[in-house]
């Protein structure tokens, strides 16, 4: 849905679209028993731009997580999306605590998340949230 501000004669209009935020992965700790989540699936077709926010941090010394952004037509065969930063959203342990956002455009259908991690043990482990912000 759009809002349209108004405007006295000379003035900008200013238009407002309307944004959803839908947690994807909540504060899941990645370890030796848990090496990947595959998030549930969001209808993204009534949006045109997304903002894709991730929180890490590590304990102990785990090797990589990856979070793979997924993309769909019909909600049942999945796609690696390769667009920009999106190829390769990986973390080390090294870097400690990150809170990181990366935006794109969203012209697809559905849309999932997969996130993997490498080098976890019962003590060398990450967390990690992901949240979605979707703008029509």
């Amino acid at each position: 849905m759009v809002y349209i501000s108004k405007a006295t004669p000379g003035e900008a209009v200013i238009v407002h679209s309307e944004a959803k935020c839908i947690t994807l992965v909540d504060n899941i700790t990645f370890n030796d028993e848990i090496t990947e989540y595959i998030s549930e699936s969001v209808d993204v077709r009534d949006y045109n731009r997304f903002v894709l926010c991730v929180d890490k941090s590590a304990t102990g010394s785990p090797g990589n997580l990856i979070v793979q952004v997924q993309v769909s037509p019909d909600g049942e065969s999945w796609y690696d999306l390769l667009s920009g930063p999106f190829a390769d959203l990986r973390w080390e342990a090294t870097a400690g605590d990150q809170h990181e956002a990366v935006s794109e455009d969203c012209a697809f259908c559905y849309m999932r998340v997969k996130v993997s991690a490498t080098g976890t043990t019962a003590t060398d482990t990450f967390t990690c949230s992901v949240k979605l912000l979707l703008k029509s």
